[in-house]
């Protein structure tokens, strides 16, 4: 499905909910039946950005039929329309194109922080996040064998901001060759 009939499928909330909406709990899903267990509490709520609680959309569940009904289950490549489609949306929403030799292939954000920190730094190099933030960047800096370097967001009666001084004077003191 192109960016642009992305764009288009637009629903109201409860229809999206009555399409979409599933409960995982008793699943073996790993933010619901794990919670606890991983954040040693009781009763947790899971408020994980990137292990959604909706079906995927129609179109991709379609793809992934007709890939099963083909069955053959061997090594693929990311065709160009992959590329064309992060460069349209690069385009559209930032006005930055993009060079196809500029874009990598990853296939989820974690991973892609391990590619990173290999690409771009060195054992005992300092790396900085700032908090709170998804627990794989930690754990990516510190499997790696980077220094981690945090600096907490200020929170502002829920608005989270950035003190730009005490980051600078951080990224200084410590010698931080990346902030992800």
């Amino acid at each position: 499905m192109s960016l642009r009939l992305l764009e288009e499928a637009v629903m109201d909330k409860q229809t999206f909910l009555n399409n979409y909406y599933t409960d995982r709990k008793n699943t073996r899903s790993v933010k619901w039946d794990l919670v606890d267990s991983k954040f040693k509490g009781n009763n947790l709520l899971p408020m994980w950005v990137a292990d959604m609680d909706f079906k995927v959309a129609d179109a991709i569940t379609a793809a992934l039929a007709e890939k099963i009904a083909h069955g053959v289950y061997g090594y693929s490549f990311t065709g160009s329309d992959y590329f064309d489609t992060v460069n349209e949306w690069m385009t559209n929403h930032f006005n930055f194109p993009l060079k196809k030799a500029w874009i990598r292939y990853t296939p989820g954000i974690v991973q892609a922080l391990y590619h990173l920190l290999h690409a771009f730094t060195v054992e005992n190099d300092a790396v900085i996040i700032l908090t709170p933030v998804y627990y794989p960047f930690h754990d990516a800096v510190r499997d790696t064998n980077r220094q981690l370097i945090t600096l907490d967001l200020e929170n502002n009666d829920c608005h989270f901001s950035i003190d730009f001084k005490a980051f600078e004077k951080k990224i200084i003191a410590e010698q931080v060759k990346m902030y992800i």
